[in-house]
């Protein structure tokens, strides 16, 4: 870099002042033999300076770089042997450069030896951002990226199973009343309580269940007897670091709890692995619709989504994933409406121009909402 560098600025110096020079005396001489107007030749040395400069640029700096970049391997290959003939050739004086230069920054007291071309993670999105859009990166690509550089900024609360949506075993199930209740939710681990959820004493793995001898499936079962430990983990632990600590504790399950200790939600790797790559749909799984975008501009989400994941649709939204009172778009809306609906209803709440309609209730919680955005008034006393 230092030769590429000592060898533009030799170049365009010595254009400047001896190129230009020289063929502002001929053009002068050419156009004023008597030499009548001096003043002449000094507009002469101006306007080459100006041509030489612009065909150094295009021809010098410009093209190739163009060139070089569409092709960098075939322009690397052509150049090498010149640029290392000149890298001998200037490398007395790029050392000297070089000194000069670490010297100036020990005064300034900076460390030279110090690495100074980081790459920040905004110059890699960017990089993304444009590579994706002149498709040079396909879209999924770009996903994955951004997906990897968010995973360290989501905590523990914003990918969990809440604890209403646990499918868990009472520690005092009969065999037959354990092996009923995994038969009929098409998973493979299972929290185990004793008194209530906020109680998880173990994690039932279905493979452990069928594997105990039929001698041993009567009066005499012990459910504890083929439990495995349960992994307890707190609400605001960040996403990466549950990852690393899955991995070293061999779990695929973690149970979530909050600063009293009780159950707030389960996180599996499957979970974790999502926020890399999407959803991951097995053979048990259900379709399920998320955003539903209507004919009319209207949209219908689940009421499980995020403020974040809803922002893609409606920016608007993105902007209360800074809000600590609720975590889903269920949550805010109860927030607005102050009250729990009934089954059947389907109240309004207003924010800002965004109207949200309930539409489906699961139990207290809300499952369904539409929403629909409304002309911004404000803009419109404007016009």
């Amino acid at each position: 870099l230092s030769t590429i560098q000592v060898a533009i600025t030799l170049a365009g110096f010595l254009s400047s002042a001896f190129a230009a020079d020289k063929l502002a005396v001929r053009l002068y001489v050419f156009v004023d033999p008597g030499l009548v107007y001096p003043s002449l030749r000094t507009l002469l040395v101006v306007l080459m300076t100006i041509v030489l400069s612009y065909f150094t640029l295009v021809f010098g700096e410009l093209v190739p770089k163009r060139l070089a970049m569409r092709r960098p391997e075939q322009f690397a290959m052509m150049v090498s042997g010149i640029l290392r003939f000149f890298d001998f050739v200037f490398r007395p004086f790029t050392k000297l450069l070089e000194w000069s230069t670490n010297l100036v920054l020990r005064i300034l007291g900076i460390d030279p030896d110090e690495a100074s071309s980081r790459v920040t993670e905004e110059e890699i999105r960017i990089l993304v951002e444009a590579g994706a859009g002149c498709g040079d990166l396909q879209e999924t690509e770009a996903d994955l990226i951004k997906n990897i550089f968010a995973f360290d900024d989501k905590y523990v609360s914003e990918i969990m199973t809440p604890r209403v949506s646990i499918t868990s075993v009472p520690l005092s199930s009969t065999y037959e009343e354990a092996v009923d209740i995994v038969a009929h939710a098409s998973y493979s681990r299972f929290p185990v309580y004793n008194e209530d959820i906020d109680d998880i004493v173990g994690i039932l793995i279905v493979k452990d269940l069928l594997r105990v001898p039929k001698s041993k499936r009567g009066a005499d079962f012990k459910l504890e007897s083929i439990l495995r430990p349960a992994f307890f983990v707190p609400e605001v632990k960040k996403v990466d670091v549950l990852f690393r600590e899955m991995k070293q504790q061999h779990t695929t399950l973690a149970v979530v709890v909050d600063e009293y200790g009780g159950t707030e939600g389960i996180v599996t790797m499957e979970d974790l692995l999502e926020e890399i790559v999407g959803e991951i749909e097995d053979e048990y799984d259900a379709p399920v619709t998320s955003v539903v975008v209507n004919a009319d501009g209207s949209y219908v989400f689940s009421g499980l989504l995020t403020p974040a994941e809803a922002g893609r649709y409606v920016p608007e939204l993105d902007e209360l994933k800074e809000d600590d009172d609720f975590d889903t778009i269920a949550g805010f809306v109860l927030s607005l409406l102050g009250y729990i609906p009934e089954k059947g209803a389907q109240p309004e709440a207003i924010f800002k121009h965004l109207k949200f309609t309930v539409l489906e209730m699961d139990d207290r919680r809300i499952s369904r909402i539409r929403l629909e955005v409304l002309p911004d008034k404000s803009s419109g006393d404007e016009d």
